[in-house]
C-alpha cells in the first residue's frame, strides 16, 4: 500500500498541474495559489504524521487478526486462480462498505468531524483539495478497518484495497467531469462528490460513499446534484494556514467541552456539528478572510522549502526517527510561516 500512495503522488501532482492549467486557460478560476498552498500543506502533514504512526496500525492489524480473527480459510490472494480472484473482489468491496460508515460517522460525530472537517474547510473544489487531509483522520479510518482483520482478511490484502479506495477518491475531486450517466447509478462520480463537499442545507449530510455510491443509495443518503454546490464548511473557515487547520477544530472542543454543562459535555464530543451549531455556534462571527492579497514569492518559497525536506523524510528510509522527528519540526514550522503569511498575519 505505501509503495502504491507514494508512486501515486508525483502522478496527483502532474494532473493537479495540468487542472490548473486548464482552468486558467479556460478561466474557469478552479484555482487559487493560496488554497491550493494550504491544501498541499495538509496533504504533507497527514504524509509526515504517519510516518510515525503507520508501523503501529501495521502491527496492530496483524495482531488482531493472529488473535482474534474468524475465517481465516476463507481469503485466498491467488489472484489467478477463481478463489483468490473472488477473494479479492470481495475485500475490496467490504474496505469500501467500511469506508462508508468510518466517513459517515466523520461527519455525524463532532470527535470524528474535527479531524474530517480539515478535508471540507476549503471553499474550492479541485484536485488539491483530494490532498487536503487531516493529519490523523487515516488513523481513526485505519481502525474501522480492524473489521476486516476479525473477519480474517490478510493484511496486506486490506491495505492494498485500502490504498486503491483512497487513490480513486483523488479523480472524483474535480469540477470539470459532468454526469457519467449509467455510472451515476454505480459509482461515486465527481458529480456526487460535489453534493457532499457542499455548504448548502439541503446538500448535508449526503454521499458518503468512497467508491461506489450504492451504499448511500441503500441507507437513503443520497442526494443528486443539481444546482453548482457552494463548498466549504459552516460557520466558513476560510485560514489558508494548513497547521491552524489541523488544530483549530480540536482546540474549540476543548473550549465548548469546558463551556458546556453537565450530559453536554459529553455531547459536545459525541453528538453531531448541527447539535454543536444549533448550541454554541449560531451567533458566532463568520471567520472570513476580507483580503484579496495574493500568495507572494516568500510564502511559495516557505512551501517548497517545506515540501523539499518531507520528500526527505518519505523518500530516505535510512533516517533514524530521531532525525524524521527533527525534520519534522523544520516542516512545521515552515508550513506554519507560510500559513501567517498566507493569512496576512505576519
Amino acid at each position: 500500500m505505501n509503495e502504491i500512495i507514494i508512486i501515486s503522488i508525483p502522478i496527483f501532482l502532474i494532473l493537479l498541474t495540468l487542472e490548473a492549467y486548464v482552468s486558467y486557460k479556460k478561466k474557469k478560476n478552479f484555482y487559487k495559489l493560496k488554497d491550493s498552498l494550504g491544501n498541499l500543506g495538509t496533504g504533507i502533514i497527514n504524509q509526515l504524521i504517519e510516518v510515525f504512526t503507520k508501523a503501529a496500525l501495521i502491527l496492530l492489524y496483524i495482531y488482531v487478526y493472529e488473535h482474534f480473527a474468524i475465517g481465516l480459510k476463507l481469503w485466498s490472494d491467488n489472484f489467478l486462480t477463481l478463489h483468490g480472484f473472488v477473494s479479492w473482489v470481495i475485500v475490496f468491496i467490504l474496505t469500501d462498505f467500511i469506508y462508508y460508515f468510518f466517513h459517515r460517522h466523520s461527519h455525524e460525530i463532532n470527535l470524528f468531524w474535527a479531524a474530517h472537517m480539515v478535508h471540507h474547510s476549503s471553499e474550492e473544489y479541485n484536485f488539491s483539495v483530494a490532498l487536503r487531509q487531516s493529519g490523523i483522520s487515516g488513523v481513526l479510518n485505519w481502525v474501522y478497518g480492524l473489521v476486516l482483520a476479525l473477519m480474517g482478511v490478510p493484511a496486506h490484502m486490506y491495505f492494498i484495497c485500502y490504498g486503491l479506495n483512497l487513490i480513486y477518491q483523488f479523480f472524483i475531486h474535480t469540477r470539470f467531469v459532468g454526469k457519467l450517466g449509467f455510472l451515476e447509478k454505480i459509482l461515486n462520480t465527481p458529480s456526487h462528490h460535489r453534493v457532499h463537499h457542499a455548504r448548502q442545507s439541503k446538500y448535508l449530510d449526503s454521499n458518503y460513499s468512497g467508491i461506489f455510491i450504492i451504499w448511500d443509495r441503500l441507507f437513503g443518503t443520497f442526494i443528486e446534484e443539481e444546482e453548482e454546490p457552494r463548498y466549504g464548511v459552516y460557520p466558513r473557515f476560510q485560514s489558508y494556514d494548513p497547521v491552524r487547520a489541523n488544530l483549530v477544530p480540536y482546540s474549540e472542543l476543548y473550549y465548548y467541552v469546558k463551556k458546556a454543562k453537565g450530559w453536554d459535555k459529553g455531547r459536545v464530543l459525541f453528538s453531531g456539528p448541527l447539535w454543536l451549531y444549533d448550541h454554541f455556534k449560531k451567533d458566532q462571527k463568520l471567520n472570513v478572510l476580507e483580503n484579496k492579497i495574493a500568495a507572494d514569492i516568500p510564502s511559495f518559497l516557505l512551501f517548497i522549502f517545506a515540501l523539499a525536506f518531507g520528500v526527505i523524510i518519505l523518500f530516505v528510509p535510512a533516517l533514524t526517527l530521531a532525525v524524521k522527528a527533527g525534520i519534522m519540526l523544520i516542516v512545521f514550522s515552515l508550513l506554519t510561516m507560510m500559513g501567517k503569511r498566507l493569512d496576512r498575519q505576519a
